[in-house]
């Protein structure tokens, strides 16, 4: 056991990771040929378009477990995080907290600004710069984003004294997170999946609460149920030794841990260090019940 509470592999495969790494549907069919492939696929996609229209939370979380076929995951991913259907009232909350970035301006703008420059100077996301910025500002807006989180990830600001309308100020920014280099990363993917900017937000609020705001937290009470960094930087350490130990080996003999060059692919889930069709594939066995995917941790093991 680490330090942490985090098991050796096996352990954690008993705990929760119940799905294997190869035969996943929304992933290259390489491990079948001919017709088979053929029909795994065609029931898949059936399976999906009958869980999309259902909309059964539970049932789409399951599915995902082994992958989303590109064609179902806007839908199928919403589903699983509850937002089989954005209603008009989300909608008008959404041009709301986009009304309020053009009449009030704040000093954490510049920090979002920053960060959305730097992601749309690669070629892979560029074209999405205003979509992004749009969201990345409203994202600091939105009051409710501190009470949904999963965890705190880290302690709130809040100001003193009242504004000039006579209101006590709250947390600052209003969302309770302060942005840091590399937030828009959560956010970048999924322009590919969702080009409505409200279903956009919402999918990418609601997996900074559930699962993102974990990843840049260093919380001792971390476990299975929704593991945070700790948890798969242990499970890192553990696949590349049972996977790559001569990897493992040739790090130590140059003086160099082998979780440091991996650490920020963690805490960035990867983004903008994957091309974004192989995130967007990797995501797809993450709309689970709160759990890490161990075949993008096992992935990134063999990847140097």
């Amino acid at each position: 056991m680490s330090p942490w509470g985090i098991g050796n592999r096996m352990w954690t495969r008993r705990r929760g990771f119940d799905w294997a790494v190869r035969g996943q549907g929304g992933r290259k069919f390489t491990t079948r040929v001919g017709t088979g492939a053929a029909w795994y696929k065609q029931e898949r996609l059936a399976k999906g378009r009958k869980l999309a229209e259902e909309a059964c939370i539970p049932s789409c979380r399951q599915f995902a477990r082994t992958g989303v076929p590109s064609s179902l995951r806007c839908r199928i991913w919403a589903n699983s995080l509850g937002l089989s259907n954005i209603s008009e009232k989300q909608r008008a909350y959404f041009q709301r907290l986009c009304g309020e970035v053009e009449q009030r301006k704040m000093f954490t703008d510049s920090l979002v600004g920053s960060d959305v420059l730097w992601i749309t100077d690669d070629e892979r996301y560029f074209v999405f710069e205003e979509n992004l910025r749009a969201v990345m500002l409203a994202f600091t807006r939105d009051t409710e984003v501190q009470g949904a989180c999963s965890c705190a990830p880290h302690p709130a600001l809040h100001g003193r004294g009242r504004d000039r309308n006579g209101a006590n100020h709250g947390p600052f920014p209003p969302n309770g997170v302060v942005p840091f280099r590399g937030l828009v990363l959560y956010a970048a993917p999924l322009c590919y999946v969702y080009p409505a900017m409200e279903d956009h937000y919402f999918v990418f609020r609601a997996l900074y609460c559930r699962h993102f705001c974990r990843l840049h937290v260093i919380d001792a009470s971390d476990g299975l149920s929704a593991p945070a960094l700790p948890g798969l930087c242990a499970s890192f350490e553990s696949i590349l030794q049972e996977a790559q130990p001569e990897v493992v080996f040739r790090l130590v003999s140059l003086g160099v841990h082998p979780l440091r060059p991996a650490f920020s692919w963690l805490v960035h889930a990867f983004v903008g260090f994957l091309d974004p069709a192989q995130v967007r594939a990797a995501a797809c066995s993450d709309k689970r019940q709160g759990r890490s995917a161990e075949c993008d941790v096992q992935h990134s093991a063999g990847m140097h």
